[in-house]
């Protein structure tokens, strides 16, 4: 993706990175900036920035040690494409790997003429996004905002967090460490409560649920033959349409 600019405005860019960077720089001592760090960043450079640079207003992204046992991206290394919603905002046809060890999304970019950076997506900023034919929505938490798949959307939400961990383990085979297989997690979103419960088992989804509703979810459950242990994006959306009908208000 190529980004048009003048060459006024790229001086008005490299006169506001060599100002602002030795100041994060000496404000952090470790290489990630924090979600403060990244808020100041946003509201400085709305100043330079028009409206379409939104894409690019993130952090430089630091690709692992290759010497690294696997891969921390979801599905593989290669760049996929993706469509990014912004403020409102429809950003289509753009390269992005989901890095699930800091669960951030990188764009790969060209900002300049043959120069190509790989920037962290802003998480302050972004809405959803359409990747691997997968719809993820970007939710703050208690601890910060992080990526869900939606898989159903309602008042009662059904998602899915995807996560790999980095394992220290040295040997032969890894002797700088590994990154682990692909793990998932189901939850249940309350957007009235803005609650996010899990319910990696049928017990834990069941509980959820007043206890005279949960009868009722268990015969739809045994009359469809829904094994929750392997249970389909395609059975969880006809179980929550079930559900809202019949029971969440």
């Amino acid at each position: 993706m190529k980004l048009k600019k003048n060459i006024f405005f790229y001086s008005i860019i490299a006169v506001f990175l060599l100002v602002q960077i030795p100041n994060i720089l000496l404000a952090q001592p470790n290489k990630n900036n924090s979600d403060k760090e990244i808020i100041k960043i946003y509201n400085k450079s709305k100043l330079y920035y028009p409206k379409n640079d939104e894409l690019i207003n993130g952090c430089e992204y630091k690709s692992p040690s290759k010497k690294i046992k696997g891969n921390p991206f979801f599905n593989n290394y290669k760049w996929n494409e993706g469509i990014l919603y912004i403020n409102n905002s429809k950003y289509a046809e753009l390269l992005l790997k989901y890095d699930l060890i800091s669960d951030e999304f990188i764009l790969n970019t060209q900002i300049f003429e043959g120069v190509e950076k790989k920037i962290i997506l802003n998480k302050f900023q972004i809405d959803s996004l359409l990747f691997n034919n997968i719809t993820f929505i970007n939710i703050p938490t208690e601890k910060k905002h992080t990526y869900f798949e939606l898989i159903f959307d309602g008042n009662i939400s059904f998602l899915r967090k995807y996560r790999k961990r980095f394992i220290k383990i040295y040997n032969d085979s890894s002797p700088v460490g590994k990154f682990s297989k692909l793990y998932e997690d189901l939850f249940i979103f309350d957007k009235k409560s803005k609650k996010i419960i899990k319910v990696n088992n049928l017990f834990s989804f069941l509980n959820f649920f007043e206890k005279k509703d949960r009868k009722q979810i268990k015969k739809y459950i045994k009359d469809n033959k829904i094994e929750y242990k392997i249970i389909s994006n395609k059975q969880i959306i006809d179980l929550m349409l079930f559900a809202s009908s019949s029971i969440i208000k």
